[in-house]
């Protein structure tokens, strides 16, 4: 997977009350929903049992909203379509030797995780050539690899795992926090994770 293109970081528009209230309700667009705004962030629970799930939202906070945060167990169906991308054989061809299917059992069933919706706005977000969110939130939380992570970011910050030392024991990195692709796969991700929770996706409110 490539790096994150360079963004500039905008100023929030939000205040730090705003962007501290995990219940706050996200702004609804008024022309439909425009999933350009949104990325689903999933915090691991290698992160979690570390006690540093805090600091991974906090670092994320300082320049975008967080929303319906929420703290669950994960199931092997949620995991496997979640994760879906790593099951092909496209991507096992980048982890070889590694039992991928396994792996993320090992790594997320029936451990905590910790999911939520980040959303951006401001002057950068306007027109048909902004950037989406997802893009930015990827650049918020650095390189796939921890050990290759920009020290300013999520998994610069938090990370003590690495790709190399990973492969060499045949398992999957520990990535400390994860985020939507695309704006297609943070809809994706919201069915997943939020949908069945009850988060109501047109007004922003959980029931």
């Amino acid at each position: 997977m490539p790096k994150t293109p360079n963004l500039p970081i905008p100023t929030s528009p939000f205040s730090n009350d705003q962007r501290s209230d995990h219940n706050a309700a996200l702004p609804t667009p008024q022309d439909g929903l425009d999933w350009r705004l949104l990325s689903l962030v999933l915090v691991t629970p290698d992160c979690i049992e570390r006690g540093l799930q805090e600091q991974a939202l906090d670092k994320l906070r300082e320049n975008v909203f967080l929303s319906c945060i929420t703290n669950i167990i994960a199931t092997e169906e949620q995991i496997m379509r979640h994760f879906s991308n790593l099951l092909s054989h496209e991507a096992s061809l980048s982890w070889p030797g590694v039992d991928i299917a396994s792996e993320l059992k090992r790594l997320y069933v029936g451990r905590e995780v910790c999911i939520g919706i980040a959303f951006a706005c401001g002057e950068m977000f306007d027109g048909p050539d902004a950037p989406d969110t997802a893009t930015l939130v990827q650049h918020l939380i650095g390189h796939e690899d921890p050990a290759q992570a920009d020290p300013s970011t999520v998994r610069g910050k938090l990370g003590r795992d690495s790709i190399a030392t990973a492969l060499h024991q045949r398992r999957l990195v520990e990535s400390v926090i994860h985020s939507s692709a695309s704006p297609a796969a943070a809809a994706r991700e919201f069915g997943i994770w939020l949908e069945p929770l009850g988060m109501n996706v047109q007004t922003w409110t959980a029931p």
